[in-house]
């Protein structure tokens, strides 16, 4: 069996143990919602009432705090917001470092395009034609001990 045929077979039967764990997880997820609000939903109706929530004082600004579905709204707009400015940065440093920039992408299904090559760009800056001249070695002294021990004398006297 060719190579190509196993991967297919095992990518296969790998997804559709997936989806048999995901319909399982869903099962087990809906039957646990179902159980909790059959349980705790009526326990919600027995609770007392507290005594005092009449004289609670009012809450400042209360009419300020957004409703959920507003609260949600700004959620996703600050989401989107943060991720155009990332798209624009990236596009930004790509240009910096000569690549192209990647094309915005649409929710509209965009019609299929041959892909082009990038290609580096040259740079236009002059070369210069001097050579660097070779690092020069340094070479260490080399001195008997004899030598140095006789210079010491030397200068003692």
């Amino acid at each position: 069996m060719p190579v190509i045929d196993q991967i297919a077979e095992a990518s296969e039967k790998f997804f559709d143990t997936v989806e048999e764990n995901n319909a399982k997880a869903k099962k087990a997820t809906v039957a646990f919602v179902n159980r909790v609000q059959d349980n705790e939903l009526p326990f919600a109706d027995r609770m007392p009432t507290v005594p005092f929530a009449d004289r609670m004082p009012t809450m400042p600004f209360a009419e300020r705090i957004p409703a959920a579905d507003k609260a949600v709204a700004n959620g996703f707009d600050l989401v989107a917001t943060g991720i155009e400015a990332n798209r624009t940065f990236v596009g930004r440093v790509m240009e910096r470092l000569g690549a192209e920039a990647p094309a915005p992408v649409t929710p509209a299904a965009a019609p299929k395009t041959t892909a082009k090559k990038a290609t580096a760009k040259k740079s236009t800056a002059k070369k210069s034609t001097a050579k660097k001249a070779p690092a020069k070695k340094t070479t260490a002294k080399k001195t008997t001990a004899r030598k140095a021990t006789a210079k010491k004398t030397a200068a003692k006297k």
